[in-house]
């Protein structure tokens, strides 16, 4: 069982406790291999009847759901259904309303889920509140909201900067091993004022509350044994943050962009005296948009982050970016074709390249759909100033944008640590 990490560690203990921990020296940590995955298998196996609970409820809304539109507003309860490979079978219940008059032209437009309700197979339990406005209250102003209760059943950990967890067989990282139990309640609040034409600052702030929970056989439990995981970050805490920042955005259109940039500088520090830590985060994001030829948009995209101070290892897969909200290296939102949160550090760097071809626009019935077929190669590093890791994913995907409002994506990614992954 390899491990990657620094030379100031004794590093040759490590490695043999964690090939015990894995193939069972003197027997007791097969053992217990065995007791553990078989607790975590009767667990999901009971909520199998929960799953088909949400499908049954799923399907309610899909056949009663109800809209109704009286421009400029929009309301609707409607149910959503998407499948990742990280997460399984998503069903979601939906509640928005959205305004967007005539004269405020894409990308922009007004959105407020007052309950958004979100299951996964795999153990996602979420609850969610956004509202996005570029000028509805606060003219000329941008500002966004976002409240979340979250919870998930089994949250990706293998590892954190010198210690990333790099198993000979490479399919050992879905392991119940290397899961534990993640608890989150935010609230983010930004403000996106102009300065000049296409670029805003940006402030706002962030309260986050986390609890954790691991069994005593898992790779977090032994990091946390070990040293690698302090005693106030292992059960969770709370920190606060300020954010600052300068965007600049000349995307012609926010979800389906032909052409422009999209550039972020956000730096968010912790506010001194308050919560259980305290540590600051620098956030640079590059995404560019060109078309080489007709029906052709080149989009690479650079995102990096560099956090400083005691930041806690379930800190360090979230960004501190302006809109979307993502985490860690690997998955859809950063290296396809890795499982998510892969790469966890506080250097993190992402390059991602998608070559995206307009393959057909179609109308039906006064609907409008523009068809995309699209190749992909993402990249992703840690531990950038000292020993960089790298790992890498592509694949292939379609884009549907339908009445340039909804877009639906379809990615199927690879690498040499999984078979195909689906988001």
């Amino acid at each position: 069982m390899g491990v990657w990490g620094s030379s100031s560690h004794n590093q040759s203990s490590f490695l043999h406790e964690c090939r015990c921990i894995s193939d069972g020296c003197k027997g007791s940590s097969e053992e217990k291999t065995r007791i553990f995955t078989s607790n975590n298998l009767a667990l999901f196996s009971k909520s199998s009847f929960f799953h088909f609970q949400w499908l049954a409820i799923f399907l309610f809304f899909l056949i009663f759901g109800k809209g109704a539109v009286a421009s400029p507003f929009t309301y609707g309860f409607y149910p959503g259904l998407t499948y990742d490979s990280n997460e399984g079978l998503v069903m979601s219940l939906n509640l928005g309303f959205y305004y967007q008059p005539d004269s405020l032209v894409q990308p922009f437009s007004s959105g407020i889920d007052p309950l958004r309700i979100i299951y996964s197979t795999k153990g996602q339990r979420n609850i969610e509140l956004f509202w996005d406005n570029p000028s509805f209250l606060l003219k000329k102003i941008r500002w966004n909201l976002y409240a979340q209760y979250y919870r998930h059943l089994r949250y990706d950990f293998v590892g954190r900067d010198d210690f990333i967890y790099l198993p000979p067989d490479l399919s050992a990282i879905v392991d119940d091993f290397y899961f534990y139990e993640k608890e989150r309640t935010r609230l983010i609040g930004q403000w996106q004022i102009p300065l000049f034409p296409k670029t805003a600052l940006l402030t706002g702030f962030s309260l986050n509350r986390h609890w954790n929970k691991s069994d005593s056989f898992s790779y977090l439990n032994f990091m946390h044994s070990r040293g690698f995981i302090s005693n106030r970050e292992y059960s969770g805490g709370s920190f606060y943050t300020a954010r600052l920042g300068l965007l600049f955005d000349s995307r012609d259109d926010e979800k389906n962009p032909q052409s422009g940039w999209w550039n972020e500088l956000i730096f968010s520090p912790t506010v001194a005296g308050l919560g259980d830590f305290q540590f600051h985060k620098l956030f640079v994001m590059v995404n560019c948009y060109g078309s080489p030829a007709e029906s052709w948009v080149l989009t690479p995209r650079l995102t990096f982050q560099k956090s400083w101070g005691n930041e806690p290892f379930f800190s360090l897969v979230e960004y501190v970016n302006s809109l979307e909200r993502y985490e860690g290296i690997g998955g859809n939102y950063s290296v396809r074709g890795l499982t998510r949160n892969r790469l966890v550090g506080s250097e993190q760097l992402t390059l991602n390249i998608e070559l995206r071809y307009m393959t057909f626009h179609h109308e039906f019935r006064n609907e409008q759909f523009d068809f995309q077929f699209l190749l992909f190669h993402d990249l992703g590093g840690v531990n950038l100033s000292s020993e960089p890791l790298w790992m890498n994913g592509y694949g292939a995907g379609l884009r549907l944008y339908w009445n340039k409002v909804f877009l639906i994506t379809f990615f199927a990614g690879t690498s040499k640590e999984t078979g195909l992954q689906f988001y």
